[in-house]
């Protein structure tokens, strides 16, 4: 059923509203109910299903238990609600009651930060439903605030409290944790949205009294808040004249009680690493070490170019490794890790690589074989500029660059600016675009590329049928089933992307539809990655970026 409301909203049986060209929210009802008999799963019937050109609604009842959703939009504006109404004469909790997000037909982007009492979404696709050559896709942007209710992670019950952004699946709970209602209550939660014209315009629905929540190592978040309550259990609280001081290392939960509401926030303070790259590159020595991570070994180990000890007992070892993995590559028996080759053009180059004969062969072929320019403009980049240090010939890496240039291999938007940017070719804005999502745009919360269902080996299971007098059982292990690790933009795509706007000319802001310039964004998402577990991959793009950085 389509209610009438841009860019074009449909909403099935099952409660999943799809807007045009993008990703689709559904709202489930509670898999988790627990009374005076202990734990159930309960049977939802439904009840009532009602269709109109502007209100889309269903109900359902288990064992005096009523819930339901409702969709109403009017001309600007589109409201998302669910409710639970508690029947019985006695309390009952409730859990595991999901909003979820669903891929699209093409892919879209999609924002939420879940901080309790408070809450924000952005949905982002493009309308091709009547794309031509003069006409170009209709974009389109949609913000949707909480009104009522509460909106929390799911992993805020999975026993962690401070969840990696890298584990961020498109699953998020619309019900608190362990809610209780008493015989006749009821709680309901509303999102109300309309549509955008930025994603400056999305931050600017933050509240105006919360900072940044990256800092850089040894950085701390202030809070001027007088009023309000503040705790954590990982960060170390200061109060300063009514100004509240958090510090802290890695990810910290910071919960607060603001007029009477719970926020929950998550923040990243940057960890430097606790030894020496070049250290991490010696332990990376151990035969066991995966072969996927010695071009990151290497990458580390040359950026340590002052540790004598370094250079005589691990970069050659970890050059002719990484000379091994480029040839397995090229052979097609190993599989690359995204942006693998570029890290291994960018070690290969420091150790004395000139990219000739062979060695320039084995390049072409294990990206012909591999089918992706990822990192590979960030290595051509780091190569030109060592050989320039090193006074050796560019025209035989300019012949390199020619030969991969013309290769037909996958397209990938923030691939393709780093190769324009080496090259000299134009940049697109739709590139630009994405590498400011990829940074995550300055924005807290989780930010999530929303692919077709095609793309994925496997989807979240289907609802089922809730046509009238049916029953909707939503078994627990369904319920907790997530997109996780798909949706979610993999922390080395993270620190490759700051790579990249590291070679980029510096400029105080691209447009004004951002909340902040690309090299704030790229800041911003280096003291993230910093605040996580190290991955070796990470650290070495995030090493490179550096490099580059100080070298420009």
């Amino acid at each position: 059923m389509r209610l009438d409301w841009p860019p074009g909203l449909t909403v099935d049986t099952t409660g999943l509203a799809r807007l045009t060209g993008g990703p689709g929210l559904r709202l489930s009802p509670p898999a988790v109910v627990v009374g005076p008999l202990g734990a159930d799963q309960p049977v939802w019937h439904q009840q009532n299903f009602e269709a109109a050109p502007d209100e889309i609604s269903a109900d359902f009842q288990a064992d005096q238990i009523s819930c339901g959703w409702r969709h109403q939009v009017t001309e600007d504006s589109w409201e998302v609600r669910a409710w639970v109404r508690n029947r019985r004469t006695e309390p009952i909790t409730l859990d595991r009651a999901l909003l979820e997000l669903v891929p699209g037909a093409a892919t879209g982007w999609a924002w939420v930060w879940p901080a309790a009492a408070t809450g924000l979404m952005a949905l982002s696709g493009a309308d091709t439903s009547n794309q031509t050559e003069d006409r170009p896709s209709d974009r389109w942007l949609i913000g949707l605030r909480l009104r009522q209710g509460e909106l929390w992670p799911l992993q805020s019950v999975a026993g962690s409290a401070s969840p990696s952004p890298a584990a961020a699946s498109a699953q998020w709970l619309w019900l608190a944790p362990g809610l209780t209602l008493g015989p006749g209550q009821m709680t309901v939660f509303s999102l109300q949205g309309r549509r955008y014209q930025s994603w400056a315009e999305i931050a600017g629905l933050l509240p105006a009294w919360l900072p940044a929540l990256a800092v850089e190592p040894g950085g701390v978040v202030e809070f001027d808040q007088p009023d309000a309550a503040f705790t954590s259990q990982r960060g170390q609280l200061t109060d300063a004249d009514g100004r509240i001081i958090v510090s802290g290392q890695g990810l910290v939960e910071i919960e607060a009680v603001v007029e009477n509401k719970r926020w929950r926030l998550d923040t990243a303070f940057a960890i430097p690493p606790q030894l020496p790259l070049a250290q991490w590159a010696v332990d990376w020595l151990d035969p066991y070490w995966p072969a996927d991570q010695v071009a990151a070994g290497l990458v580390l180990a040359t950026q340590s170019v002052n540790d004598e000890r370094v250079w005589d007992e691990v970069v050659t070892v970890l050059a002719d490794r990484a000379g091994e993995r480029l040839a397995a590559l090229a052979a097609g028996t190993a599989t690359p890790g995204d942006g693998e080759i570029g890290l291994l053009l960018a070690g290969l180059a420091a150790t004395g690589w000139t990219f000739e004969g062979d060695q320039a062969d084995l390049v072409v072929a294990a990206l012909v074989v591999a089918g992706s320019r990822a990192g590979v403009g960030l290595g051509f980049a780091h190569a030109w500029v060592i050989g320039l240090l090193h006074g050796r010939d560019p025209a035989p890496l300019r012949r390199l660059m020619a030969q991969v240039a013309a290769q037909r291999l996958v397209p990938e938007p923030v691939a393709e600016l780093e190769w324009a940017t080496v090259t000299g070719q134009a940049w697109e804005a739709s590139a630009l675009s994405e590498l400011m999502l990829v940074l995550g745009a300055g924005l807290p919360g989780s930010l999530l590329e929303l692919r077709p269902a095609a793309a994925h080996d496997r989807m979240a299971p289907d609802a089922g049928t809730t046509l009238p007098g049916k029953a909707l059982k939503l078994p627990l292990a369904a319920a907790l089933t997530t997109l996780a690790d798909r949706p979610a933009i993999a922390p080395d795509r993270v620190a490759r992307a700051v790579a990249v706007a590291a070679i980029l000319p510096d400029q105080a802001r691209l447009t004004e539809d951002w909340p902040m310039s690309l090299r704030q964004a790229a800041q911003q998402a280096s003291w993230r990655l910093q605040a996580q577990p190290p991955e070796p991959g990470v650290w070495a793009w995030l090493a490179l970026a550096q490099w580059h950085r100080a070298d420009g």
